[in-house]
């Protein structure tokens, strides 16, 4: 039925003579196919290493080369004999898809047992090694699958579902994929709208436009991307710049060199590094460490354990946070802060800093004034308020037992003053 579908389809097959010298025994084969835009392209690879290469012809071509260099066996000739066959059975032709299927049944170099039950030993790549080249058009839609051997995809294709165990992928251009990926690594020029799910791989992309991702113990690296939403376990991330993430991330690294737009993340023991950032939404945050040099606003919905470091903060605001400790070397516009044990040290406020909020248990907070503008009030209880006396106006201070009511302005009136509201039990402020 196979060789009817294919002599119906016009197909070429092409032999060569088998060669025997230094560099081992070659046999290859070439098959070409035609195909309609809508035919999908399915191919099925294991131990065989692939390279998928676009054009713009209406067909799709199929090179074989099988190299043996060993010792020969009976099963081996006669697996280099019938290879040409072989590899002309494995291509079928059906009504909307063309199967390229490279498993050809390669003998086992030592076979001790029965077939099913027994031990088997494979021919490594430096004895027998199978490799397809595949030209085809780019503009149909493929499967992918392979297993133990490297995949080079070669051009621009529209739509790709790939499917990798144990392999190297490497790819310059596709519009829209989904990817399934163990054990490997991949190199991705450029992809629009990708889906991945991989284990223990490496993952290098130039651009990436919308990601879709689920990663365990797997390490990416990115120079630009649009968007990405990830469930991600034990993996590590290094991101130039992007305009927006989100998702679930446990026990990992986060660093962005460059930019991130917006994020709104759930963390727990995570690390994220970044250089610029202009909203961080954490729904969700435990025993992770941040460290910013600019950040537009940060806001933490829930934070346990987290600690934070800060170059320039437009906005931070963290209403239910438990043995956190934040430090930020210059205060832009306001900090709100509801906590309990949290440590906060903001070191200096720029001119346009309005307002600091903190209220909780148990919080120790150092804030450095210097020659800014501003109004204290506090409202404490077993709370301690320092500042230095000679720099202030002191309108209010009322202590009543364990309870202590201050209200100071600075002497300096440059500007609009920043209003620094402290409240709590265990609370103390301390102005440097």
């Amino acid at each position: 039925m196979k060789k009817l579908i294919l002599i119906a389809f016009a197909c070429s097959l092409i032999w060569s003579a088998s060669a025997r010298n230094n560099d081992g025994e070659t046999r290859s084969a070439k098959v070409t196919v035609d195909v309609s835009p809508s035919d999908k392209i399915n191919i099925q690879a294991k131990y065989t290493e692939l390279v998928v290469q676009t054009w713009d012809k209406p067909q799709v071509e199929v090179e074989a080369i099988v190299r043996y260099d060993g010792k020969m066996t009976d099963k081996i000739q006669a697996f280099l004999d019938d290879f040409e066959q072989n590899v002309k059975d494995h291509i079928e032709k059906g009504a909307t898809e063309l199967l390229i299927d490279s498993d050809l049944d390669i003998p086992n170099k030592i076979q001790i047992g029965g077939k099913h039950v027994g031990i088997q030993v494979s021919y490594g790549d430096d004895e027998l090694k199978v490799s397809y080249k595949i030209k085809a058009p780019g503009a149909n839609d493929y499967i992918i699958n392979n297993s133990y051997e490297d995949v080079r995809l070669i051009g621009s294709f529209k739509n790709i579902e790939f499917k990798q165990y144990s392999g190297e992928l490497e790819a310059d251009n596709i519009e829209k994929g989904t990817f399934n990926l163990k054990y490997g690594t991949a190199s991705i020029q450029q992809i629009g709208n990708a889906e991945f799910e991989i284990y223990e791989q490496e993952i290098d992309a130039r651009i990436v436009g919308t990601l879709v991702l689920n990663a365990k113990y797997s390490n990416l690296e990115i120079n630009e991307s649009g968007t990405i939403e990830a469930t991600s376990y034990e993996s590590d991330y290094q991101i130039g710049s992007i305009n927006e993430i989100s998702g679930n991330f446990k026990y990992g690294e986060i660093e962005i060199t460059e930019r991130l737009g917006e994020g709104e993340l759930e963390f727990y023991e995570m690390d994220m590094e970044i250089k610029e950032v202009q909203s961080l939404i954490l729904t969700n945050s435990k025993y992770s460490k941040f460290e910013i040099d600019r950040a537009g606003s940060l806001t933490f919905n829930q934070s346990y354990e987290d600690e934070t470091d800060i170059g320039t903060l437009g906005r931070f605001k963290s209403m239910n946070s438990k043995y956190g400790n934040h430090t930020i070397e210059s205060l832009e516009t306001s900090f709100q802060l509801n906590a309990y044990e949290d440590e906060v040290e903001i070191e200096a406020l720029s001119a346009g800093a309005t307002e600091i909020f903190i209220d909780g248990k148990y919080i120790d907070s150092l804030i450095g004034v210097r020659n800014a503008s501003f109004i204290l009030k506090t409202n404490v209880k077993y709370g301690k308020v320092e500042y230095d006396e000679s720099s202030v106006d002191v309108r209010r201070y009322i202590k009543d037992g364990d309870q202590l009511e201050v209200e100071v302005h600075s002497k300096n009136k440059s500007g609009s003053s920043v209003n620094i509201t402290v409240k709590g039990y265990e609370v103390d402020v301390r102005l440097n």
